[in-house]
């Protein structure tokens, strides 16, 4: 593991999504995270909170973005980011 991306190892791989079930919630609220890999650890201690937990990575995947928010009907959406994801404006420019 030494010569890996320690985000990747922690959370298993670099996905373009991904959901989560908990069967156990202490909040019964279905999430979604538009996220890099700085928060891939972040997201997954919120797995063991929410009842849902959507993920989406939008450096690998933009397309049919509101279709997606539309499909989860998230109750809460958060846009978790790192500092240096701000030098690159298109990132956000989702239309």
């Amino acid at each position: 593991y030494m010569n890996s991306i320690t985000y990747k190892v922690y959370a298993g791989d670099i996905l373009k999504e991904m959901h989560s079930k908990n069967l156990y919630p202490k909040i019964d609220k279905k999430i979604l995270i538009l996220l890099d890999s700085y928060s891939y650890p972040l997201s997954t201690f919120l797995c063991n909170i929410f009842e849902d937990v959507y993920t989406i990575d939008l450096r690998y995947d933009k397309n049919a973005l509101c279709k997606k928010i539309q499909n989860i009907q998230p109750d809460m959406v958060f846009a978790l980011y790192s500092q240096y994801a701000m030098d690159y404006p298109e990132l956000f420019d989702v239309r």
